[in-house]
This record gives structure tokens, sequence and C-alpha cells, in this order.
């Protein structure tokens, strides 16, 4: 599992990746230890990962499938996240800006300093997150970062990065955006822009492994865990996804396209 920016680390993970391998395990009537999982937030250590343990399966974040895709990288959705309590096929980022700003939409944003969790790739910041709209190599400069929390306090309080430069917006996804509720200085930040809804993150596998009798049977699994007490249990543990299903015709054409 690769979601570059988000929280946790693979220490602290690693009890909840045993025990989503050791369901997908029992649920798939394999011998114990068939199966493990790792969970990384960071792209550098899991592209290594990739290249030395050629891992047959992979949970990658929408940016990270996109651009290793691109690279080469022989890579098949097999099922799609489903996101929230309604189960949602899709997401969005969204541009945070002081609620102050005179900033009307993405285009005001030219020029000035903006950061996030999730757009360390300038191609999938220009060309899926941004459709164009603005350059993430040019038209802004994007400050990687790993602590959204202070960062949207500074935007908030219009106050300068470390650096010294003023930070004009922050870039967040849905769970981040939902996370602010009740929060002190929520009602100091305003939405400026939203993307297009975006793909979930992918259930993928790698190399030969699409296609044979394990991956049909996973895709099954998987589809079914939000239906049943055990799967949902460990859902519930994962975090960044409230079930799976089948990928849908299409669900990835247009931003494997667009990027």
């Amino acid at each position: 599992m690769c979601y570059p920016g988000k929280p946790g680390s693979t220490k602290a993970a690693k009890g909840v990746m045993e025990g989503f391998a050791a369901h997908l395990e029992t649920e798939a009537k394999l011998e114990k230890g068939a199966l493990s999982a790792i969970y990384m937030n960071e792209e550098k250590p899991a592209l290594e990962h990739l290249q030395e343990s050629k891992p047959s399966y992979g949970i990658l974040s929408l940016a990270i499938y996109l651009k290793w895709k691109a690279a080469g990288t022989k890579i098949t959705p097999i099922a799609i996240s489903e996101k929230g309590e309604s189960h949602e096929l899709t997401e969005r980022f969204h541009a945070l800006v002081p609620a102050t700003s005179t900033r009307k939409g993405l285009a005001d944003l030219k020029g000035s300093v903006v950061t996030s969790c999730f757009l360390d790739d300038p191609r999938f910041a220009t060309k899926i997150v941004f459709a164009g709209a603005l350059d993430a190599s040019s038209d802004v400069a994007i400050v990687a970062t790993r602590m959204f929390l202070p960062a949207l306090r500074l935007c908030a309080d219009e106050k300068p990065l470390p650096d010294g430069r003023k930070l004009a917006a922050v870039i967040v996804d849905d769970a981040q955006l939902k996370g602010l509720e009740g929060l002190p200085f929520k009602n100091k930040l305003k939405v400026l822009w939203s993307s297009k809804p975006l793909p979930t993150p992918p259930f993928v596998a790698f190399g030969d492994a699409q296609g044979t009798d394990l991956s049909k049977k996973l895709t099954t699994i998987l589809s079914g865990m939000s239906s049943q007490a055990a799967g949902k249990a460990v859902l519930e543990t994962l975090q960044e996804t409230s079930g799976f299903r089948p990928v849908p015709e299409g669900a990835y054409a247009g931003v494997e396209s667009a990027y």
C-alpha cells in the first residue's frame, strides 16, 4: 500500500497490514503466511520495494498509479477503492485560501506559493489535479509538506512560511477538508476551487498477476469486505477506504489519457 502524503509510518501500520493480509488469506483459503502486506507513505522506499521484492499486488494513490504506469510498469487495476459512508468511487482536491482572500478562482493563484501533501509530482498536479489550468512547474511554487494542519494555520492567519514567502493556498483532499470540521480556525478559511471528480485509488496487479485465479478470487473477496462483519472491521483499521468494488469499465481511462 503506497499513499504518499498520508499520515502514519510503515512501522506504525505493521499490525494493520498484517491484519489485512490475514483476512485475505482466510477468505481465500490460503495457508497462513501466504500473503504479506506493507504500508508506505513515501514514493522512494515504495519504488525500491517494487523493484527489489516484486510484489504481485498493491493499493496505490492515484498519483503513484499514473506515474508508475507511465514509466512502463506493468500494472492493472483489478479493484477500485470506495470512499466514505456513501462508498463513492471518486474524490476531489480543493484549494483553501484565507476567508479574506479576494481571489476568485484557480487562475488567480498564478505567481503564488501553494502547499500540499499530494503534489510532489508536478505532472500529476498540472495535468490531473489542475486539469491544465495551472502549470505546477512554472505558474505556482508548490511546497511539499507532510504537516498540512500547520500549513493551514499559517494560511488562515495569513502568516508567511518559515522561509518568509507568503502562502496563498493549501491544496487538500476530501478527507482533509472533512477533517477541518470543528477546528477553531476553520472559519478563517474558504474553498477557492475544487477539482473535477477523480477516480479513487486502485487495487492493482503487477506484472503477470492480473488475470490469475488468485487475482479473480481477491477481487471477489475485496468487493465483499464492506458487507461482512469481519471485512468491515478490517476496513475500519485501514481508514483510507470504506470498501472495494470491481473496476467499472473506463474508470481510469480519462486520467490515464490526460497524464
